[in-house]
């Protein structure tokens, strides 16, 4: 007999992970259940690997996951980049320009770990939520050193 599915891909925010950074107790059950029928299960998500671990532990998920809103590839248990789509240099260098010429806060994203201008608001929610915590830097150094995956620019307004 065969099964109907080889594999299931579930994104973590909004799906799988509740506004509070839980997993249901249903979700949960589907989850082992798949993996009970022989079904693989693997995320993809646009966080980074790091904020993700807690989850795939309780989810007892291996294997290769996306992350970075599919730039990555990632097998959680080899260690192993299956996949990388970094930012062009060049591209990472016009953010970094765009976003200090218009005041905006940027992120840059490596494999294991996100780098920033300053600490600001931002670094509070990603260490409070996700359990990560940033890298002071030169952008422009980490541009010309590290393998950028993700860039993000953020405006927080005050109403």
């Amino acid at each position: 007999m065969t099964r109907k599915y080889e594999l299931v891909v579930i994104d973590l925010d909004g799906t799988l992970v509740d506004a509070t950074g839980n997993i249901s107790k249903a979700d949960r059950s589907a989850v082992r259940a798949a993996q009970a029928a022989g079904i693989r299960v693997a995320i993809a998500t646009g966080r980074v690997i790091d904020a993700c671990r807690r989850h795939l532990r309780e989810l007892e998920l291996g294997g290769a996951h996306i992350f970075f809103d599919g730039a990555l590839v990632y097998d959680i248990s080899r260690g192993e980049t299956v996949y990388a789509q970094p930012i062009k240099p060049e591209t990472l260098k016009s953010a970094i320009s765009f976003a200090s010429a218009n005041n905006i806060y940027l992120e840059l994203y490596a494999l294991d770990r996100y780098f920033v201008k300053e600490i600001t608001w931002a670094d509070d929610v990603h260490r409070q939520f996700f359990g990560l915590k940033s890298t002071l830097a030169d952008l422009n150094d980490i541009a010309s050193r590290e393998m950028i995956i993700k860039c993000e620019l953020m405006i927080h307004n005050e109403a």
